[in-house]
């Protein structure tokens, strides 16, 4: 058992704890859909194109460390976006700040315990970097589905352009199309 009582790791806990709560409150509401629950955000676009950012904040790896955050890679992606009038998808704001607090804490109880520790033991399991999913569970994970969202709707935008038409019949061949 660890004590977190200095000034910065108590700080670092009571802004958590409305970020925990807000989300915690959405699921007691039976608002589970990941549209509802604020942990992507997906801003949709009039051009043919999606601006990711994934890697904005920490993200767990099966089988290795987390993936560190990239910096700056969310405010990149919007700008080329704004700039483009296209589509972006990047964890929202509240998400990112509540995954680096759980970080900075992680590595607070690691130092506490004068030990390496496991890397962000605290990051939210449901976060995981898309590059290291399985098929099987594409259709549960929220940047994945917010992807499909936005390919639907550059779909529905876009009916002339064949070649995001032979890009999505192409995703709908490899990972289904999301739809039970």
């Amino acid at each position: 058992w660890v004590e977190l009582r200095d000034e910065e790791s108590l700080d670092h806990l009571s802004e958590l704890q409305p970020l925990l709560t807000d989300a915690e409150q959405l699921r007691k509401q039976g608002q589970v859909s990941c549209w509802l629950v604020p942990r992507s955000e997906l801003q949709l676009g009039q051009q043919a194109i999606l601006v990711t950012a994934p890697h904005s904040m920490a993200l767990l790896r099966d089988g290795q460390a987390p993936h560190l955050k990239e910096g700056h890679t969310a405010e990149i992606a919007y700008g080329i976006a704004k700039h483009l009038d296209c589509s972006c998808l990047t964890w929202s704001f509240p998400e990112r700040r509540r995954t680096e607090l759980l970080w900075r804490l992680s590595k607070r109880i690691n130092e506490q315990r004068g030990e390496e520790g496991q890397l962000g033991q605290l990051l939210d399991p449901r976060n995981r970097d898309p590059n290291f999913l399985a098929t099987g569970e594409l259709h549960q994970n929220t940047w994945f589905q917010q992807m499909t969202r936005a390919l639907e709707h550059i779909q529905n935008h876009d009916q002339l352009n064949p070649w995001t038409s032979t890009f999505i019949e192409e995703m709908d061949r490899n990972h289904g199309n999301g739809r039970e």
